[in-house]
């Protein structure tokens, strides 16, 4: 019976850390990030350059921050996606985190009007058009 407990421990022992290990190891979830504070200019021609920014709702601890631009016919679609932060985070110190935003620049030449389009998790793409002149 001894026997028989020891290799039922062992063996739940094993599994506990299998467990552990597969969720310390496995990729964590993407989350989609929320874009504001968008700039864009009112207008453009085709031969100038569209400079654009805007700041995006990822934390201070998160990580894998990604930024991707997606061609579109008309223009081109933003969204930025983190993996969230876990426990292993630690709290920053006294003062105030300023992230620095995005800045993406779209030279010449380039549809007029164009169409910019930001990612909104769970909502429909903020869009921006870029008028021609």
């Amino acid at each position: 019976m001894s026997r028989a407990l020891s290799h039922l421990t062992c063996a739940t022992g094993l599994l506990l850390a299998t467990a552990s290990c597969h969720n310390a190891t496995s990729p964590l979830q993407r989350r989609e990030q929320r874009i504001y504070a968008i700039q864009v200019p009112q207008r453009a021609a085709i031969g100038d350059t569209i400079r654009i920014s805007f700041h995006n709702s990822s934390g201070v601890c998160d990580r894998g921050l990604v930024f991707e631009s997606q061609l579109m016919p008309d223009g081109i679609r933003f969204v930025v996606s983190s993996v969230p932060a876990t426990a292993d985070c630690l709290p920053l110190g006294v003062g105030t985190i300023v992230q620095d935003p995005f800045l993406y620049v779209i030279g010449p030449p380039h549809g007029a009007p164009f169409t910019l389009r930001f990612a909104e998790p769970g909502e429909a793409d903020s869009v921006r058009v870029v008028a021609g002149p």
